[in-house]
């Protein structure tokens, strides 16, 4: 019996390691929006842009930054509601820089970049060794009206909402802070 007992007592104060230990791996991402919305166009990491966007047919929102080169690293978080999984294809952003201005540089949607296990929230990353302006295209094929939350998690100059693109199709809610999650990334 004294041997069960030890046993679970080491079983136990292993579990309790190893939990403690994949925490300290862990990060908070942005998941969504917390807070008063505030008026303005250029966002910071923690911050988060709602957006309302219709139904019409290539809706979105643009986004745009003068970015610098060398390499700097840009991180996004995005949340995409109003459609199903079986349309997730449909919804996402393309990047465009100087050195490829008619074509993407990175064509992500829902579909192929579901991030944290959320069919709803994508991450993307971009760099490039070269400065210059970089633009960020949410779009919505999916003929039904989508909410857009864009939430920089690392940025080396602020990113501006350049409206919508398809005039009068996005509104633009405001900025407020975001609410995180951890996530163990081990």
């Amino acid at each position: 019996m004294r041997t069960l007992r030890l046993l679970s007592a080491i079983f136990l104060g292993l579990s309790a390691s190893l939990a403690l230990a994949s925490t300290a791996l862990a990060d908070t991402v942005p998941v969504s929006s917390d807070g008063p919305v505030r008026p303005g166009n250029s966002l910071n990491p923690g911050d988060s842009m709602n957006v309302s966007v219709t139904g019409t047919a290539g809706a979105g929102e643009i986004f745009t930054m003068d970015y610098p080169g060398g390499n700097s690293q840009v991180v996004i978080n995005a949340r995409i509601d109003g459609i199903s999984q079986t349309e997730n294809n449909t919804a996402g952003v393309d990047v465009y820089d100087s050195l490829n201005p008619g074509h993407p540089v990175e064509h992500l949607t829902l579909g192929t970049n579901g991030f944290n296990h959320d069919p709803n929230l994508m991450e993307f990353v971009y760099s490039s060794g070269t400065a210059g302006p970089v633009t960020f295209q949410f779009f919505n094929w999916s003929q039904k009206p989508v909410t857009l939350e864009v939430m920089p998690v690392t940025l080396p100059v602020p990113l501006v909402d350049a409206g919508p693109s398809i005039p009068g199709a996005a509104t633009a809610v405001g900025i407020s802070g975001v609410a995180g999650v951890q996530i163990s990334r081990g």
